[in-house]
């Protein structure tokens, strides 16, 4: 199993700063539903399909490099605001399963 952590990525604070700033200006995930696709396949970060989706301590779902990019500035999850126990990331193999495979809601 491969873990992710944030300390040996060396991602940059601007980049965090971004994905932040473009976290606030996402819409709602509803119009995804609309569109036919599952809400839970999209990153809560970016409101967009994910690609490489990893598990976070909170057990949300991100895509990788939005909630590193998050991690790198914050100690607290983005869904749920609170701290999180660890900053590991967990590869979601069955979600990006689901993904590749097109399911739809």
């Amino acid at each position: 199993m491969n873990v992710v952590d944030l300390g040996d990525l060396g991602v940059p604070y601007d980049a965090a700063d971004r994905v932040v700033r473009a976290a606030a200006s996402t819409p709602s995930l509803e119009p995804q539903a609309a569109r036919g696709i599952h809400p839970a396949t999209c990153c809560p970060l970016t409101g967009r399909v994910m690609r490489d989706p990893v598990v976070a301590a909170c057990g949300n779902s991100f895509e990788l490099e939005a909630i590193a990019h998050w991690l790198a500035r914050n100690e607290t999850s983005p869904v749920t605001q609170e701290k999180l126990a660890s900053k590991l990331l967990f590869p979601n193999a069955a979600l990006r399963s689901i993904i590749r495979a097109g399911h739809r809601p």
